[in-house]
């Protein structure tokens, strides 16, 4: 509530705030800019009714959103709602044991790169690499995948 003291004089404004696509960068995920208009807008009168004795004042504010955003989603496959995720490897191996310049040894773990792995089940592994820096063995935290690469089962 806002209380102000009258005028015998008629008094009276009105304003627009106006943001739209010209002034907006694009959306990253967008293939250009979209729809996007913001209007808001408004006005405000008053004045006497009888002579330094009564007074009116009203107002009023709108708004209007036009604008279109983009909702990116994936959607599981049936496979994959049945619990085969096998699609998702790549055929590409790696080894949380490589180093810069140095494979790891077969015996080291290796996995797919599309491998699910459960996010509670760390575990720390002691690598047959060597880091330099160190002369020590590398050690890595391993997490158990949940599904063998290529047979799609659980472990």
């Amino acid at each position: 509530m806002v209380l102000k003291s009258g005028s015998n004089q008629i008094h009276g404004g009105a304003y627009e705030f106006v943001r739209n696509q010209a002034f907006d960068a694009v959306n990253y995920f967008n293939q250009g800019q979209q729809p996007f208009k913001r209007n808001q807008f408004g006005f405000f009168f008053g004045g006497p009714i009888i002579k330094s004795k009564t007074f009116f004042f009203a107002d009023y504010q709108g708004s209007r959103l036009r604008e279109s955003s983009p909702f990116i989603s994936d959607i599981p496959t049936m496979d994959q709602r049945g619990g085969d995720f096998t699609a998702l490897l790549t055929g590409n191996a790696f080894s949380p044991c490589d180093l810069a310049g140095q494979a790891a040894p077969a015996g080291d773990p290796h996995f797919d790169t599309g491998t699910i792995f459960d996010p509670y089940t760390t575990t720390s592994f002691t690598c047959q690499n060597i880091d330099p820096s160190t002369s020590q063995p590398v050690s890595v935290a391993l997490r158990q995948p949940l599904f063998v690469s290529g047979a799609g089962q659980r472990d």
